[in-house]
């Protein structure tokens, strides 16, 4: 049958695309954009790997200037911590610091200028001060281009600072592959958490680091419909799997981030807002509308009932190079470029393992001549986030056109019903 061969060669393209690997490098200074390691080692490696490398945290010493004093006394708490911990601010003559696996995930509101940027730059630092990067990555997304620059170079980084609305949805989804690979895992290891499974591994390098996405400023990507629901699925099943988000937000309204995401992030932070209602979108209350001066913020958290009034750690710009060049300098990582791509070779490149039945859905969705998440999901008794997995890989493939307002795609690759047996 004339068609069947078409359907066989179509398939047999595909599966030679998901041996294709591009292993071309481009020449990037040292200086302007280290490339770093490359998220290849946690997606493609079934072994999950880390680095055979044998890292250097800096001294806290490193901290010189006197504005970063309480600063470093959130990192002398923090060091002593096996968990990577995140320093909140000072209640009165309290320190207060969470542990990252029981926030898991955060917002940070306020206005322009309030201290968001100032306020995730401390997180970092604090990362960099106590943490390895075989215990911790991060992916960080810099929407104005210039606040996080400094950090392109240090091997805590999946990929060099994010700066494109695309770029970021590619990141997205290759951790939501992630996820779910490190989900199987835990079923193949009867365990619940990462934590129980780092806990029974004897192989050190076989250990799995924790994944922090950071996120500033939400409100001004591109595509925000498509990232949310990347937000989405990492912010409700990364926190199982040791992947948290940290996300800064100007005005988080339920057009910028809906009410469904933002009740997947328990622990908020709000700066200086414009009204009442502004502080209750952000922290479910009034009152940072009222707020003055700089570093002042509202928290409330799981761990909290109600929302408390904190004075955030500061760390200056000449403490933050000090801290990222001590990375730097010690060059023992193996960088990669091939994140920076736009094509999602990674996450089409092992679609057929991914996704068992795609041969045969391809087929179907050819021989229907229409496709839709619902059809994936009553035609192949698939959940919701699996079938809109295979719409993605579909689409991605040239199979399916994009969304176009109705239920159902159009199918590219035609059933020529004059073909015959």
């Amino acid at each position: 049958m004339k068609f069947r061969n078409k359907i066989s060669n179509f398939l047999a393209l595909i599966n030679n695309s998901t041996k294709k690997r591009d292993n071309e490098n481009d020449n990037l200074s040292v200086k302007d954009s280290i490339v770093v390691s490359s998220i290849d080692k946690l997606i493609i490696n079934p072994e999950l790997r880390i680095e055979k490398i044998e890292y250097k945290i800096p001294d806290i010493s490193v901290v010189k200037d006197d504005e970063s004093k309480l600063f470093i006394n959130f990192c002398k708490e923090i060091k002593s911590k096996d968990k990577v911990m995140i320093p909140i601010g000072k209640n009165k003559d309290e320190l207060i610091i969470e542990k990252l696996s029981m926030m898991p995930n955060m917002l940070i509101g306020g206005t322009v200028m309030s201290g968001k940027t100032s306020y995730i730059n401390t997180i970092i630092s604090s990362i960099l001060l106590t943490k390895t990067p075989n215990q911790i990555k991060m992916i960080i997304f810099d929407s104005k281009r210039v606040d996080y620059s400094i950090y392109n170079g240090i091997p805590h980084l999946l990929a060099p600072v994010i700066n494109d609305s695309k770029k970021l949805y590619i990141a997205l989804k290759k951790v939501s592959c992630e996820i779910r690979r490190r989900i199987d895992l835990l079923k193949q290891a009867n365990v619940k958490n990462i934590n129980q499974y780092n806990d029974m591994v004897t192989d050190e390098e076989k250990r799995v680091p924790d994944i922090l996405i950071i996120i500033d400023d939400l409100t001004n990507l591109n595509g925000i419909e498509e990232i949310n629901n990347g937000i989405e699925y990492i912010s409700s099943n990364g926190w199982n799997a040791n992947v948290y988000m940290i996300i800064s937000s100007n005005h988080p309204s339920a057009k910028v981030l809906p009410s469904i995401s933002k009740s997947n992030f328990p622990s908020r932070l709000c700066f200086k807002v414009t009204t009442a209602q502004v502080s209750q979108n952000i922290i479910s209350d009034s009152g940072a509308e009222r707020l003055s001066g700089l570093g002042n913020a509202l928290y409330v958290s799981r761990m909290i009932e109600k929302n408390i009034k904190v004075m955030v750690p500061f760390i200056t710009d000449n403490d933050i190079k000090s801290i990222v060049y001590n990375w730097i300098e010690q060059g023992k990582v193996n960088y990669s470029n091939d994140y920076l791509k736009e094509e999602n070779d990674d996450f089409i490149g092992n679609i057929v393992e991914e996704e068992p039945l795609y041969n045969e859905i391809v087929e179907f969705v050819v021989t229907q001549g229409k496709a839709s998440v619902s059809l994936l999901q009553r035609r192949f008794r698939l959940g919701y986030n699996r079938a809109a997995r295979c719409i993605d890989f579909l689409e991605q493939n040239g199979i399916i056109g994009p969304c176009n307002c109705s239920s159902s795609r159009e199918v590219l690759i035609k059933n020529d019903s004059n073909d015959k047996c």
